[in-house]
């Protein structure tokens, strides 16, 4: 199974790994990555592209603009619908509650 991920960058392809991501956001027909050192790279691709080229039971789909890094969440807000990432900042999930965390 891979646990790597691959990010082209201007002339060079960078090798992220998994436990590096914080999370993925759509941003139209881009998608922002962000990674655990707060860095940012923009991907020429879809979240749901991304979301099949990772296929990794480590990310999950919480809402139709955020991919996660389960690993990565400290808290689940249930009455505000978010979840907290270790960065501190609160993302918004879709998902029922007892959905979002069987499948943690």
């Amino acid at each position: 199974m891979k646990e790597k991920f691959l990010v082209p960058h201007n002339k060079q392809i960078l090798l992220i790994h998994f436990e590096k991501i914080m999370f993925f956001k759509a941003d139209n027909s881009y998608t922002d990555l962000h990674l655990t050192d707060e860095s940012r790279f923009v991907l020429c691709k879809s979240l749901s592209q991304v979301e099949i080229e990772i296929n990794s039971p480590t990310f999950l789909r919480i809402h139709q603009s955020y991919l996660i890094n389960k690993e990565k969440i400290s808290l689940i807000d249930k009455e505000n619908k978010t979840v907290k990432m270790e960065n501190g900042l609160m993302l918004p999930f879709t998902l029922k509650v007892k959905e979002l965390i069987n499948n943690l």
